[in-house]
C-alpha cells in the first residue's frame, strides 16, 4: 500500500511539473460530432432545398435534429462542417452553364458554397459535389445542407454513404 501511495504521489509531481498551470481539472474540448446519411430523393430544377439527411448514422451529443435536417452544437468553438451530394445525372444534359451546388447554411442563411459543372453523362452516372469548412459557432447556431442544380429537369438524389452531412469539434 505504502508503495502505491508513492507511485501516485511521484505521478503527481510530474504531472504538476509538466503542466504548472493546470490547478483545476483539464479537458482539451467536450466532444461534440454528428454524422447523417441522405435519404435519397430527388432536387427540382433551378430552386435551392434543404436536403433530407434523417438517417443519423452518429451523433455524440444528440445535436443533430434528423426531422429538420439541422446540426446545432450546444457548445461554443470551431467546428469542422462537411456535406457532400450524389446526383444521378440527367441524359443529354449540355454541361455549358449547368451546375450542381452544396450549401451550407449557418442559422438559415448560405454560409458556404461550392459549384461543380454538371457533366453530360446517361442516366446512370453519378455526379457529386461537396464543400467543407471550419467554421466557428457560438453554442447556439444552427447549421443545414441545401442544394441548388440548374440541369434543366429534376435530378435523383444518391442515398445512403455516397450523400453525407457531418460535423466534428475541432477547437
Amino acid at each position: 500500500i505504502s508503495q502505491g501511495d508513492d507511485h501516485i504521489r511521484l505521478i503527481k509531481k510530474v504531472l504538476k511539473a509538466t503542466f504548472p498551470d493546470a490547478d483545476a481539472a483539464q479537458t482539451l474540448f467536450p466532444p461534440s460530432g454528428f454524422c447523417a446519411s441522405l435519404t435519397a430523393g430527388t432536387l427540382p430544377n433551378g430552386s435551392t432545398d434543404k436536403m433530407p439527411f434523417g438517417t443519423e448514422v452518429f451523433d455524440i451529443k444528440a445535436e443533430y435534429d434528423p426531422s429538420l435536417y439541422r446540426f446545432t452544437p450546444t457548445n461554443a468553438g470551431k467546428y469542422y462542417i462537411y456535406y457532400a451530394l450524389s446526383v444521378i445525372t440527367p441524359a443529354g444534359v449540355n454541361a455549358y452553364g449547368k451546375m450542381l451546388q452544396t450549401n451550407i447554411h449557418k442559422n438559415g442563411a448560405e454560409f458556404k458554397t461550392l459549384a461543380l459543372n454538371m457533366f453530360p453523362y446517361d442516366s446512370t452516372n453519378e455526379f457529386g459535389s461537396s464543400v467543407g469548412v471550419i467554421a466557428e459557432s457560438n453554442g447556439t447556431d444552427y447549421w443545414e445542407p441545401f442544394s441548388y442544380q440548374n440541369s434543366g429537369s429534376t435530378v435523383t438524389t444518391v442515398g445512403g454513404t455516397s450523400s453525407t452531412f457531418m460535423a466534428i469539434r475541432v477547437a
